[in-house]
């Protein structure tokens, strides 16, 4: 099962803010030790994807989002606002999804382009050394033609370290 990806709305991060230290930490524990590895741990709440998690009187809501590996952090109630939460979350299911499928999966897309445009880059410079190694080599048998193979590769050595000095 691949890892989860967590991430966390203005509205949660809000009411996170809000808790004592102590709260936070239970959260930020649940998040990083199982929302990561295995997201369907709570109660699910109508939906296998929206999930509720108990922690200590009060609630934390999720939504799971497995096309993309993604878990997104909604809420946070005590048992008072439970139901007000739930009815809320319900209501705006499509703009979780919408912000999960362009804003999230956005910034992924930029970080693949970022990695793709290294990786040409590197590319490039390895394909424009063995061009020059490439060039280097016909010159060396062109100029070394009557030296046996071991006095062309010296002749050649001497050719890179000269071409290497020069850059």
């Amino acid at each position: 099962m691949s890892k989860f990806k967590v991430y966390r709305t203005a509205t949660f991060q809000d009411k996170f803010n809000a808790l004592s230290r102590k709260e936070q930490e239970k959260i930020e524990n649940f998040e990083k030790k199982q929302l990561t590895e295995n997201p369907f741990v709570g109660d699910p709440l109508g939906y296998n994807f929206f999930r509720e998690k108990r922690l200590n009187g009060g609630r934390v809501y999720y939504l799971i989002y497995e096309d993309v590996v993604i878990v997104l952090l909604v809420g946070i109630s005590d048992k008072k606002t439970q139901q007000a939460t739930i009815d809320q979350i319900k209501l705006h299911l499509s703009l979780y999804y919408d912000y999960v499928k362009n804003r999230l999966l956005k910034q992924v897309a930029c970080y693949c382009h970022f990695i793709i445009m290294w990786f040409l880059s590197i590319c490039q410079k390895c394909f424009a050394f063995l061009s020059m190694l490439r060039t280097l080599w016909f010159l060396t048998l062109r100029n070394c033609s009557s030296f046996p193979l071991a006095k062309a590769t010296k002749c050649m050595s001497r050719a890179i370290s000269d071409m290497l000095k020069m850059n």
